[in-house]
């Protein structure tokens, strides 16, 4: 069994009087592909932004690699996340906007480039980096989107949502090459709707319900969950 590398202990993230996650214990394994579901607002975003140093808990501790880093900022952390929203530089093309952190970092041109032109490759981009973000599609920018946050190296990437403002034919295109890197067992984390994916490629599946954890097990251990708010939510999404 590979060893944990995220663990979040007793773990709670309150706005105002509101408990957005309450007394959350979970860990993430090495090599691990986890899908969070869940209702709007049941606190999947929050765990995710908590686990990349977006927010901060109200109480409890985030250890990444056994280091307690609740108090580290998101780049010191070794993780990326790619968003519902690309989140892209429209003013740079391709290639810079995937070699923007790199550049950050002050790599060598050489690496900068190696690194740039694999991981356009790796999203089926090859032969785009010339081109301006606004001539892409949709499923284009996501991809765009991962290139960047994996030329980066993280040892985990996170994806919230990021085929929610994609149409079905865009959808595959992304769910394509999540599904390609989950085959290389890097560590991953997915909040999603896509229901069939998750199924098919999650190693865990964790489904959330008012800022706690109401399942967790294998896909076919979760989708054959007896939990009444996990039945309400399967039957929506089949409506």
């Amino acid at each position: 069994m590979s060893k944990h590398l995220i663990d979040l202990i007793d773990i709670r993230k309150s706005y105002g009087t509101e408990d957005a996650l309450k007394r959350i214990n979970l860990y993430i394994r090495d090599g691990e592909f986890l899908t969070l579901l869940g209702p709007s607002g049941c606190g999947k975003t929050t765990l995710l932004r908590l686990i990349a140093g977006f927010t901060m808990p109200t109480e409890g501790r985030v250890l990444i690699d056994g280091k307690d880093v609740s108090a580290i900022p998101p780049y010191k952390r070794r993780v990326n996340t790619v968003f519902q929203k690309y989140a892209l530089f429209p003013h740079l093309n391709v290639y810079d906007n995937v070699a923007f952190g790199l550049k950050i970092q002050k790599l060598p041109k050489d690496e900068i480039d190696r690194r740039v032109n694999e991981m356009l490759e790796l999203v089926n981009l090859k032969g785009y980096g010339k081109r301006w973000i606004e001539q892409l599609s949709g499923g284009q920018q996501q991809r765009v989107a991962i290139a960047r946050a994996l030329a980066l190296n993280p040892k985990v990437l996170f994806f919230d949502e990021p085929t929610s403002a994609l149409d079905p034919e865009l959808t595959g295109e992304v769910l394509k090459v999540i599904k390609s890197l989950a085959e290389t067992k890097m560590t991953m984390v997915i909040v999603t709707h896509e229901m069939e994916f998750a199924r098919n490629i999650s190693d865990r599946i964790i489904f959330m319900d008012k800022g706690v954890i109401a399942v967790q097990g294998t896909p076919e251990e979760v989708f054959q969950s007896e939990h009444t708010r996990m039945r309400e939510f399967l039957g929506k999404l089949k409506h």
